[in-house]
């Protein structure tokens, strides 16, 4: 059986990723917790994975905020060595921003089992 569930980030199928999907990578959803009474309670379930966003937000940030400057490399005898940081930098940025998602979904998941009261 094919899993048809829908990417939250640009609800397309999971076996169909759009390019600019930060899941993209992804060719099952990630897996998420079922809230129960002998678990981790939703509202901690919650809590942590808004915890886990707040400091990738930030590592993203600072690490956009410190991007490599070509000021920095110019004097290496490689002529290429600008290009390489920046573009290793921004893939570093990239992975924490797929790790990002699939928290992002995951928190999805457990927002969804909220209990009703």
């Amino acid at each position: 059986m094919t899993d048809t569930t829908e990417c939250p980030f640009c609800f397309e199928p999971f076996a169909k990723h759009s390019e600019r999907c930060d899941l993209q990578h992804c060719k099952v959803p990630p897996a998420a917790p079922t809230v129960h009474m002998n678990g981790t309670g939703w509202k901690d379930l919650y809590e942590y994975n808004d915890a886990v966003l707040d400091a990738l937000n930030a590592t993203i940030k600072a690490m956009a905020a410190n991007a490599p400057n070509g000021r920095d490399y110019y004097v290496q005898p490689d002529p290429s060595a600008t290009g390489r940081a920046q573009d290793e930098h921004w893939d570093r940025i990239r992975r924490i921003r797929q790790i990002k998602a699939e928290v992002e979904y995951i928190q999805m998941r457990v927002s969804d089992q909220e209990p009703r009261r």
